[in-house]
Protein backbone atom coordinates (compact mmCIF):
# COMPACT_ATOMS: atom_id res chain seq x y z
CA UNK A 1 0.00 0.00 0.00
CA UNK A 2 1.57 3.49 -0.87
CA UNK A 3 1.75 6.65 1.65
CA UNK A 4 -1.28 8.22 -0.56
CA UNK A 5 -3.53 4.85 -0.14
CA UNK A 6 -3.21 4.80 3.33
CA UNK A 7 -3.90 8.02 4.39
CA UNK A 8 -7.29 7.01 2.31
CA UNK A 9 -7.64 4.25 3.89
CA UNK A 10 -9.62 3.85 7.58
CA UNK A 11 -7.34 0.84 8.07
CA UNK A 12 -3.34 0.05 7.86
CA UNK A 13 -2.80 -3.43 7.41
CA UNK A 14 0.40 -4.31 9.32
CA UNK A 15 3.03 -3.59 6.39
CA UNK A 16 5.94 -5.88 5.23
CA UNK A 17 8.44 -4.15 7.29
CA UNK A 18 11.12 -6.97 8.90
CA UNK A 19 10.52 -4.84 12.65
CA UNK A 20 8.95 -7.60 14.03
CA UNK A 21 4.61 -8.66 14.92
CA UNK A 22 1.97 -6.42 16.28
CA UNK A 23 3.00 -6.63 19.58
CA UNK A 24 6.19 -6.54 19.43
CA UNK A 25 5.92 -3.00 17.97
CA UNK A 26 3.05 -1.98 20.74
CA UNK A 27 5.86 -3.09 23.17
CA UNK A 28 8.14 -0.84 21.61
CA UNK A 29 6.21 1.97 20.88
CA UNK A 30 5.43 2.04 24.84
CA UNK A 31 9.27 2.05 25.39
CA UNK A 32 9.70 4.82 23.39
CA UNK A 33 6.90 6.98 24.39
CA UNK A 34 7.37 5.95 28.21
CA UNK A 35 11.09 7.01 28.31
CA UNK A 36 9.60 10.67 27.05
CA UNK A 37 7.78 11.18 29.79
CA UNK A 38 10.58 10.11 32.23
CA UNK A 39 13.37 12.45 30.32
CA UNK A 40 10.89 15.16 31.00
CA UNK A 41 10.78 14.80 34.60
CA UNK A 42 13.88 14.32 34.87
CA UNK A 43 14.94 18.10 32.91
CA UNK A 44 11.87 19.61 35.14
CA UNK A 45 14.62 18.93 37.89
CA UNK A 46 17.07 19.76 35.90
CA UNK A 47 15.56 22.88 35.46
CA UNK A 48 14.74 23.35 39.30
CA UNK A 49 18.41 22.71 40.53
CA UNK A 50 20.28 24.20 38.52
CA UNK A 51 18.61 27.83 39.29
CA UNK A 52 19.03 28.86 36.09
CA UNK A 53 16.73 30.48 33.30
CA UNK A 54 14.61 28.28 32.38
CA UNK A 55 15.09 28.72 28.64
CA UNK A 56 18.78 28.37 29.48
CA UNK A 57 18.44 25.19 31.71
CA UNK A 58 16.52 23.23 28.76
CA UNK A 59 18.80 24.54 26.33
CA UNK A 60 21.72 22.72 28.66
CA UNK A 61 20.20 19.80 29.57
CA UNK A 62 19.44 19.05 25.77
CA UNK A 63 23.27 19.56 24.93
CA UNK A 64 24.69 17.38 27.95
CA UNK A 65 24.48 13.79 27.38
CA UNK A 66 22.57 11.01 30.47
CA UNK A 67 25.82 10.54 32.41
CA UNK A 68 26.66 14.61 32.01
CA UNK A 69 23.10 15.61 33.07
CA UNK A 70 23.30 13.23 36.47
CA UNK A 71 26.76 14.57 37.33
CA UNK A 72 25.50 17.94 37.21
CA UNK A 73 22.44 17.44 39.21
CA UNK A 74 24.05 15.44 41.83
CA UNK A 75 26.43 18.11 42.48
CA UNK A 76 23.91 20.69 42.04
CA UNK A 77 21.41 18.57 44.66
CA UNK A 78 24.35 18.21 47.35
CA UNK A 79 25.05 22.11 47.18
CA UNK A 80 21.50 22.37 48.73
CA UNK A 81 19.99 21.90 52.53
CA UNK A 82 17.43 19.28 51.30
CA UNK A 83 16.88 16.87 53.46
CA UNK A 84 18.72 13.39 53.12
CA UNK A 85 15.83 11.12 52.89
CA UNK A 86 14.98 13.76 49.26
CA UNK A 87 18.50 13.13 48.29
CA UNK A 88 18.60 9.67 48.67
CA UNK A 89 15.15 9.58 46.88
CA UNK A 90 16.67 11.57 44.18
CA UNK A 91 19.92 9.03 43.66
CA UNK A 92 17.47 6.56 43.76
CA UNK A 93 16.10 8.61 40.70
CA UNK A 94 18.94 8.60 39.05
CA UNK A 95 20.06 5.11 39.22
CA UNK A 96 16.76 4.18 37.84
CA UNK A 97 16.67 6.98 34.87
CA UNK A 98 20.09 5.45 34.29
CA UNK A 99 19.52 1.84 33.48
CA UNK A 100 16.19 3.06 31.76
CA UNK A 101 17.74 5.22 29.39
CA UNK A 102 20.44 2.54 28.53
CA UNK A 103 17.86 0.22 27.76
CA UNK A 104 15.82 2.65 25.90
CA UNK A 105 19.47 3.44 23.60
CA UNK A 106 19.66 -0.20 23.01
CA UNK A 107 16.11 -0.93 21.73
CA UNK A 108 15.51 2.17 19.73
CA UNK A 109 19.31 2.40 18.15
CA UNK A 110 19.10 -0.96 17.12
CA UNK A 111 18.92 -2.68 13.94
CA UNK A 112 15.36 -5.95 14.10
CA UNK A 113 15.28 -8.68 12.48
CA UNK A 114 12.11 -10.87 12.61
CA UNK A 115 13.10 -14.52 12.72
CA UNK A 116 11.50 -17.91 13.03
CA UNK A 117 12.93 -21.41 14.33
CA UNK A 118 12.58 -24.29 12.00
CA UNK A 119 11.63 -26.77 14.41
CA UNK A 120 8.89 -24.27 15.62
CA UNK A 121 7.89 -22.16 12.64
CA UNK A 122 4.78 -20.80 15.03
CA UNK A 123 7.49 -19.28 17.10
CA UNK A 124 8.67 -16.06 16.16
CA UNK A 125 11.50 -13.98 17.58
CA UNK A 126 12.84 -10.20 17.38
CA UNK A 127 16.65 -9.74 17.28
CA UNK A 128 18.27 -6.10 18.40
CA UNK A 129 21.46 -5.69 16.88
CA UNK A 130 23.44 -2.83 18.28
CA UNK A 131 26.93 -2.60 18.46
CA UNK A 132 28.92 -0.84 21.48
CA UNK A 133 30.93 2.38 21.36
CA UNK A 134 33.90 0.70 21.65
CA UNK A 135 33.88 -1.75 18.61
CA UNK A 136 30.60 0.63 15.89
CA UNK A 137 31.31 -1.81 13.28
CA UNK A 138 30.26 -4.95 15.20
CA UNK A 139 27.45 -5.68 16.81
CA UNK A 140 25.89 -7.63 20.18
CA UNK A 141 22.77 -9.38 19.95
CA UNK A 142 19.70 -8.78 22.09
CA UNK A 143 16.56 -10.91 22.23
CA UNK A 144 14.10 -9.85 24.82
CA UNK A 145 11.33 -11.60 24.96
CA UNK A 146 7.62 -9.82 24.50
CA UNK A 147 7.12 -9.86 28.62
CA UNK A 148 10.83 -8.71 28.77
CA UNK A 149 10.08 -5.64 26.59
CA UNK A 150 6.40 -4.87 28.16
CA UNK A 151 8.42 -5.44 31.99
CA UNK A 152 11.19 -2.73 30.53
CA UNK A 153 8.26 -0.02 29.69
CA UNK A 154 6.28 -0.59 32.84
CA UNK A 155 9.79 0.20 34.62
CA UNK A 156 10.03 3.24 32.89
CA UNK A 157 6.10 3.83 33.57
CA UNK A 158 6.99 3.42 37.40
CA UNK A 159 10.03 5.66 37.35
CA UNK A 160 8.25 8.72 35.29
CA UNK A 161 5.81 8.35 38.33
CA UNK A 162 8.30 8.69 41.08
CA UNK A 163 9.30 11.41 39.42
CA UNK A 164 6.18 13.32 38.81
CA UNK A 165 6.05 12.62 42.49
CA UNK A 166 8.76 13.50 44.32
CA UNK A 167 8.73 16.89 42.21
CA UNK A 168 5.30 17.51 43.05
CA UNK A 169 6.69 16.96 46.89
CA UNK A 170 9.53 18.88 46.73
CA UNK A 171 8.31 21.58 45.31
CA UNK A 172 5.64 21.74 48.65
CA UNK A 173 8.33 21.33 51.23
CA UNK A 174 10.33 24.00 49.48
CA UNK A 175 8.88 26.31 47.26
CA UNK A 176 6.24 28.42 48.78
CA UNK A 177 5.11 29.61 45.42
CA UNK A 178 4.99 26.02 43.97
CA UNK A 179 0.99 26.67 43.26
CA UNK A 180 -0.50 29.81 41.71
CA UNK A 181 -2.02 31.95 45.06
CA UNK A 182 -5.38 31.03 46.81
CA UNK A 183 -4.77 27.60 45.71
CA UNK A 184 -3.78 24.59 47.33
CA UNK A 185 -4.47 20.54 46.91
CA UNK A 186 -6.69 18.99 49.61
CA UNK A 187 -4.15 17.11 51.15
CA UNK A 188 -0.30 17.63 50.70
CA UNK A 189 1.64 14.95 49.10
CA UNK A 190 4.27 12.69 51.04
CA UNK A 191 7.10 10.93 49.90
CA UNK A 192 6.49 8.73 47.09
CA UNK A 193 7.80 5.20 47.22
CA UNK A 194 10.97 3.90 45.13
CA UNK A 195 10.35 1.85 43.03
CA UNK A 196 12.98 -1.16 41.96
CA UNK A 197 15.55 -0.26 39.38
CA UNK A 198 15.28 -1.97 36.65
CA UNK A 199 17.33 -4.99 35.00
CA UNK A 200 19.80 -3.60 32.27
CA UNK A 201 19.45 -5.42 29.16
CA UNK A 202 22.28 -7.85 28.59
CA UNK A 203 23.83 -9.77 25.47
CA UNK A 204 23.20 -12.46 24.39
CA UNK A 205 26.53 -13.44 23.13
CA UNK A 206 29.37 -10.88 22.87
CA UNK A 207 29.93 -9.65 19.07
CA UNK A 208 31.79 -11.79 16.71
CA UNK A 209 34.23 -10.10 14.94
CA UNK A 210 33.99 -12.75 11.98
CA UNK A 211 30.65 -11.86 11.15
CA UNK A 212 27.41 -12.74 12.83
CA UNK A 213 25.29 -15.25 11.77
CA UNK A 214 20.91 -14.71 11.41
CA UNK A 215 18.72 -17.53 12.63
CA UNK A 216 16.16 -17.92 9.25
CA UNK A 217 14.25 -14.69 8.36
CA UNK A 218 10.33 -14.89 9.03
Amino acid sequence: MSSDESLKSPHWPMPHYNLGPPDFIHALGAVAATFNSLESWLRALFITYTRMPEGAAAALFTRLDNQARIDLLKQCIEATDHSNEIKDALQHLFAGYAVCADNRNILMHAQTATVKFQRSPEKTQVLFFKPPKSTPLIANTYSPSLPRLRGIADSMNAFASFGRDLIIFIGETYNPNFYPPGTRPLRPHTLPKKPVVPRPLIPDRPSNPKGRRRPHRA
